[in-house]
Formats: structure tokens, C-alpha cells, sequence
């Protein structure tokens, strides 16, 4: 079973010490904040932790929620807790809650064999890629901005539809300013 932490829930300090452990294990530097920019997170009013813990964390799924559409910013399962079919049920529970499309970034099939394996995996449980090419903001200082699948759930995000989703993730969950934003939007339909 899964804990629900939020900022009406906050993860207590220790919980919160397991998860960023298991996040750095499992996400490379570039791809995830620091340690006081994620702790920051918790008290921003749409952002969630759904946690599993078995004898400690094993999985860590860290969302973003708004009316029309939910974000899956990072999930993550314990390496000796993997091809065991807890991916599978918290993400299949997280999205039978969801009456809303849920999307997801995942890194591009081609930059390594774990990238391919997380894009099946996500394929499997019913995500569809974009066809639009889509670039994740840059994390932390210094890093620069990465090419990523943009993914959805139940149905393809396209045309007028990802620009209105990546708008909404570039403005609320990387903080870019309007005219951040103008420039990230451009891109190439394939």
C-alpha cells in the first residue's frame, strides 16, 4: 500500500531523506533538482508524493495535479524491488483514480538500454508517445535543456493539446517566465 503525501500530508523528515536517496539512485544529477530545490516541492499545492514502503521506501511516484491534467515528474522503484510488478500496480492504481489524461517525460529510447526499457514499460501500461519533439528545462544550474519523449494517458497529446500541456509544465512545474516559455514552444512537428 502507498502512503499520499501533499502538502496537507507532509512527508515527515526521515521519509522525505529515503525518497530523495532512492531518486538520486535512480535519476541521474540532470534530471532531477537538488536536494532543497525537490524538498521545496512539498509546499506547493498541486505537487504530490505517492510512496511505497516496505521496510523503507521502495517507490516513489512524484506527481503533478491541476484540474484538466495530471503529471508524473518522476516514478521510481528500488533496484532490488524492480520486474516484480510493483511499477506496474501503482502506476495501473494511479491511473484508475484519474478521470483526467495523465502524461509523463521519458528520456529517448536511443540514449541507453534502461531509456528503452522505461519506454516499453510505459508503453505496456497503456501510454502513447507524442509525435512532436519535446525538450525538458533544465534542472539545475549549469545543466541544459534535454530532449525527452513527451508521453500520455489514455489518449495521444498532439497538436494544440501539447502546446497548451507543455505551456502548463514549463510555467508551474519548471518556473520559466513568459518569455521562457515563447521560446521553449518553439518546436518541430515531425
Amino acid at each position: 500500500m502507498w502512503t499520499h503525501y501533499s502538502k496537507k500530508n507532509p512527508v515527515p523528515a526521515a521519509v522525505y531523506q529515503e525518497i530523495f536517496k532512492l531518486l538520486c539512485e535512480a535519476i541521474p544529477d540532470k534530471k532531477r533538482r537538488d536536494s532543497a530545490a525537490q524538498r521545496s516541492l512539498v509546499l506547493h499545492s498541486s505537487y504530490n508524493l505517492y510512496v511505497w514502503q516496505d521496510n523503507g521506501v521502495v517507490a516513489v511516484m512524484a506527481t503533478w495535479e491541476y484540474p484538466n491534467i495530471r503529471f508524473i515528474e518522476h516514478f521510481v522503484v528500488a533496484a532490488g524491488a524492480r520486474g516484480k510488478g510493483l511499477g506496474t500496480q501503482m502506476l495501473n492504481d494511479y491511473l484508475k483514480k484519474s478521470e483526467i489524461p495523465v502524461v509523463l517525460e521519458t528520456e529517448l529510447a536511443e540514449s541507453s538500454a534502461m531509456a528503452a526499457r522505461r519506454l516499453a514499460f510505459y508503453k505496456r501500461n497503456g501510454f502513447l508517445e507524442s509525435s512532436i519533439a519535446y525538450q525538458q528545462p533544465p534542472l539545475q544550474k549549469g545543466a541544459h535543456w534535454l530532449s525527452m519523449e513527451l508521453m500520455s494517458w489514455p489518449q495521444k497529446v498532439d497538436g494544440e493539446e501539447f502546446m497548451t500541456v507543455c505551456k502548463l509544465l514549463y510555467r508551474e512545474v519548471y518556473g520559466l517566465s513568459s518569455f521562457s516559455i515563447a521560446e521553449a514552444c518553439s518546436y518541430a512537428q515531425e
